[in-house]
């Protein structure tokens, strides 16, 4: 009888293709049932039982052989690396999610150890095994503002005019503002938090005002500027925009100040 182990390393005949591939098994064990069994291979591929037959008659059949885990192809490797290290991601956390073909980045919405949600942009979240997803540091971009943060960012209910939601902003770790919208889409809301030093908020603000003034270009600018970095740091800041370019973009399109 043939048995291989969680996160054991082989080498098997592909049924389909009839030649020898490298992948790595998983077993996940069912309380009072039967164990299931997947090879994975190449691009997340992988062959399972799925309650067919046993583990032993799959790995019998494949002719599995045990492998030196420096056999896998380096997307493979990848791949059994980060589902090895079973890592729990957080909601907040900053994350490059990498398929076959390109690599992107984006801000986890909904954490933990197998699927997780992640947003790479404001209205496309996608579900993913965290076994295509690494940590990345919050980039920085040599400027005042990346001291400063959005956390705990969380849609509520609300009107449909606009998202609303809550969140916290912190400098350096601590928080000194509040920011919501109520949907109604007139504008975000930022509150200096009570406990923090007055002077903390109304340098934030300052930083902003300066920010906007050189990206802005002298167009005519109405929209919020501070809900506007909200809105950047949450979705866009992952991606690797500073909010001078991402302020630059938007106002392309503006008339130019009278």
């Amino acid at each position: 009888m043939t048995q291989f182990g969680n996160f054991d390393v082989v080498s098997f005949v592909n049924p389909h293709t009839k030649t020898r591939q490298v992948g790595f098994v998983v077993v996940d064990s069912k309380p009072g049932g039967p164990s299931e069994a997947r090879i994975y291979f190449d691009n997340a591929s992988f062959f399972g039982t799925n309650g067919r037959f046993t583990a032993s008659r799959m790995f019998e059949r494949f002719k599995c052989e045990k492998a030196d885990p420096e056999s896998l192809p380096a997307h493979t490797k990848a791949i059994f690396e980060r589902a090895k290290r079973g890592f729990k991601f957080k909601k907040g956390m900053v994350v490059s999610v990498h398929d076959e073909s390109e690599t992107v980045k984006g801000r986890v919405v909904k954490g933990g150890q197998g699927d997780i949600r992640v947003a790479i942009a404001p209205n496309e979240i996608i579900e993913i095994s965290s076994w295509f997803v690494d940590e990345q540091p919050l980039p920085r971009f040599d400027s005042p503002l990346d001291d400063y943060q959005v956390d705990g960012y969380r849609i509520v209910n609300g009107h449909d005019d606009s998202t609303p939601y809550v969140a916290k902003i912190l400098h350096k770790g601590k928080v000194i503002a509040h920011a919501s919208d109520d949907g109604w889409g007139g504008g975000g809301c930022i509150d200096p938090d009570p406990k923090a030093p007055a002077k903390a908020f109304d340098q934030f603000i300052a930083l902003i005002d300066q920010e906007v003034a050189v990206a802005s270009n002298n167009r005519e600018f109405y929209s919020s500027m501070t809900d506007m970095w909200v809105y950047w740091d949450w979705y866009f800041r992952p991606t690797g925009q500073s909010f001078r370019q991402y302020i630059e973009e938007f106002c392309k399109e503006l008339p130019p100040r009278k």
